[in-house]
């Protein structure tokens, strides 16, 4: 008789098959599947200046796009809805003359200058993206507009992905969201040609995808996650990539390839070199469970409050050896020529020893390019030649007679 085996329904694979289902469904419905995007060619997402300068041809009524005046009356009405001045309202706009109409980009340092003469009105546009204002840059960029054109009624717009006040209490918040919305209305009620369509519609789908989510993807979001949280944790848990990581596996597919990758936590990659594994087989085993491999000296980045530190490691060892683990710290300080440190003084503990540590700014949110470029930097000054070297050296100088023979220094930097 064969006895058949009755698969376990695991609660966590279950839940991670309904989660890719619903990612699935949510792409489909939100279309969000990866598609050529024109603007993203171009490489506009985060660029200020390309986005005021289309802006500013949607906004222009005799631009060759077939929307006249509408998105100018659609935007101003924005503007004007909770402008802090109320000298000017949605209705004034709705039925002011726009005829005469003049937009331009980088007028007197304004991102979009739109000036109505019909009206005697001047509205500047200030749009930031990526970047944060600088000190009193709104408040003079409105002074100077005031002394420049004295008889006219001036607005400040201050265009933002969030809708975010500025230092300047004058100027009016506008979000790139109400930009998308009132671009998705404009198509439906608008005449035009199959091209400008398409042009509008990538680039609501930049907006949307790259600079803020619209209500609709972000209630999905919340939806989503609410029913599916268990596999979501254990996504971001398992299978995230830090840009850490990419940027040390660049930094070891270049210059530095005798680093290799012992452990990686979200803000941490742990590494050794090659030449240091052969000469590990004559020392004791690092803790289990306590150390992020089983080699007692490592090395790490990490990359923690704006600074990217680089640390060579003395871990616990395994059956605790404390005479051992001491001699081989005194031993590897001798070779990299550092000061011991006094009795009972920081530098004597008995289960995390930092021999020797570097920090370089690389600011809150580096690209990996600039993680890279730290890095390498961070090499040169702890010269991890000479880390090397010390290292191999000072297993070499605790062997024991019982220990397997260590690979020498010399060999091991040729491994």
């Amino acid at each position: 008789m064969v006895t058949k085996t009755v698969a376990v329904q695991d609660p966590e694979e279950d839940g991670l098959v309904a989660f890719i289902e619903a990612l699935t469904e949510f792409e489909r419905t939100l279309d969000l599947r990866q598609s050529f995007s024109f603007f993203d060619a171009v490489n506009m997402t985060g660029q200020e200046i390309r986005h005021s300068r289309f802006l500013a041809f949607l906004l222009n009524p005799t631009a060759e796009h077939g929307f006249g005046d509408l998105f100018l009356r659609a935007f101003l009405g924005a503007v004007v809805i909770d402008h802090p001045s109320q000298s000017v309202t949605r209705l004034d706009i709705a039925v002011g003359n726009l005829s005469g109409a003049r937009v331009e980009c980088e007028r007197h340092h304004f991102d979009v200058v739109i000036e109505l003469p019909q009206m005697e009105l001047l509205v500047m546009v200030e749009n930031k993206i990526g970047a944060r204002e600088s000190d009193e840059q709104l408040a003079g960029y409105r002074e100077v507009a005031q002394k420049t054109y004295p008889d006219y009624e001036i607005l400040g717009c201050f265009l933002t992905p969030e809708g975010y006040e500025g230092a300047d209490e004058q100027w009016g918040v506008l979000s790139y969201r109400v930009i998308a919305e009132e671009l998705c209305q404009l198509l439906q009620r608008a005449v035009v040609s199959v091209e400008v369509q398409i042009v509008i519609q990538h680039y609501i789908r930049l907006i949307e995808r790259k600079i803020v989510p619209s209500t609709k993807i972000i209630e999905a979001c919340k939806t989503i996650y609410r029913d599916h949280k268990l596999a979501f944790d254990l996504i971001v848990r398992h299978g995230q990539v830090s840009s850490l990581a990419v940027a040390f596996d660049l930094l070891k597919n270049g210059v530095y390839s005798d680093f290799e990758q012992e452990a990686v936590r979200s803000d941490t990659v742990f590494f050794v070199f090659c030449g240091w594994k052969t000469s590990f087989k004559s020392m004791p085993e690092a803790l289990k469970g306590a150390w992020p491999s089983n080699y007692p000296v490592l090395m790490w980045f990490k990359q923690n409050g704006g600074k990217l530190w680089l640390t060579l490691e003395v871990g616990p060892y395994k059956g605790g050896l404390k005479p051992e683990r001491t001699r081989f710290i005194a031993d590897l300080r001798a070779q990299l020529k550092i000061p011991q440190p006094k009795p009972g003084g920081k530098g004597n503990g008995d289960t995390y020893t930092r021999v020797k540590t570097e920090s370089a700014k690389v600011g809150e949110d580096p690209s990996v390019e600039d993680l890279v470029t730290a890095m390498q930097e961070l090499c040169k000054r702890i010269q991890v030649s000479e880390v090397k070297t010390a290292v191999s050296e000072a297993i070499c100088a605790g062997a024991t007679p019982d220990s397997p023979t260590p690979v020498s220094a010399s060999s091991a930097n040729q491994a």
